[in-house]
Formats: C-alpha cells, sequence, structure tokens
C-alpha cells in the first residue's frame, strides 16, 4: 500500500498548512490486531530550516529535536496520528525552547473539524464514554 499510504500522507501536511521548514517525511499502515485501521504520519522539521520563535516571531536555528505524537482527524475512516521531531530553538531574547508546531488556529483546518465535531457532540448531551468511542479513542 506504498503509493497509497504516500498520497494519505501528504493530506494532513496540507491540512495543516506546513510551512517550508516542516515536510511529512513518510506514512504508513502498521498492523492494528482486531483494531480500527490507523494511519501514521512521519512530519520532520526540514534539516537547516529557522523556526520562529512562539514569543517573538523570530526566525531562529534549532539545535535539537524531541519526539511528539497528536491523533488527528480521521482521514478516509482511518484513524490517524501523527509523529514529529519538533525542533527546539535558540532564540537570542528568550532562550532554548520548543518550537510552536502547525497544528492549529487557520492553519490546522482538520484539528478544527475534530475539535468541532466533539464539541458538537458534548453540547448535544452525548456521554462521554460514548462521544470518546465516536473518534475511536477511550474517556
Amino acid at each position: 500500500m506504498g503509493k497509497s499510504a504516500d498520497m494519505l500522507g501528504d493530506l494532513p501536511g496540507r491540512s495543516m498548512g506546513l510551512g517550508p521548514e516542516w515536510e511529512v517525511a513518510s506514512s504508513e499502515f502498521p498492523e492494528v490486531e482486531g483494531g480500527r485501521d490507523e494511519l501514521h504520519v512521519r512530519i520532520e522539521h526540514v534539516r537547516g530550516r529557522a523556526v520562529g520563535c512562539p514569543e517573538c516571531g523570530r526566525r531562529c536555528g534549532a539545535c535539537d529535536t524531541r519526539e511528539r505524537e497528536w491523533r488527528h482527524l480521521d482521514i478516509w475512516q482511518l484513524k490517524t496520528i501523527t509523529h514529529r521531531a519538533v525542533p527546539r530553538r535558540d532564540c537570542p531574547g528568550h532562550g532554548v525552547r520548543t518550537a510552536g508546531v502547525p497544528r492549529e488556529g487557520d492553519h490546522g483546518a482538520l484539528t478544527s473539524l475534530f475539535e468541532a465535531q466533539v464539541l458538537a457532540m458534548a453540547m448535544g448531551g452525548m456521554p462521554v464514554s460514548r462521544m470518546a468511542a465516536t473518534p475511536g479513542c477511550t474517556d
């Protein structure tokens, strides 16, 4: 399923508005015994590209990365997980801190839709256990 996985893997990158400092490095469908199918997407910082300081916006060099994982809105009914090597940037004014991750706000259209879906279920009085089961999570 290599080519299909790569095509699916590009969707989160497009939906998150990844800038030139980020890239979809890989995507795969790991075997999930007895569970829903999953899409795992690896997003990496492009080596040598500056990242913005979340406090002042200044473009700074990255000094290292930290592994992070997020649950993304399902893509084509596949539970979607993004894995990221998030850089820490060295801002002259604010020091070494973790860079912001493109997943929220105006660029995170699919993440915003996921949050809106969960909020609509909550406002409709759906029990937490049933809300969690809908996107394939647990309470």
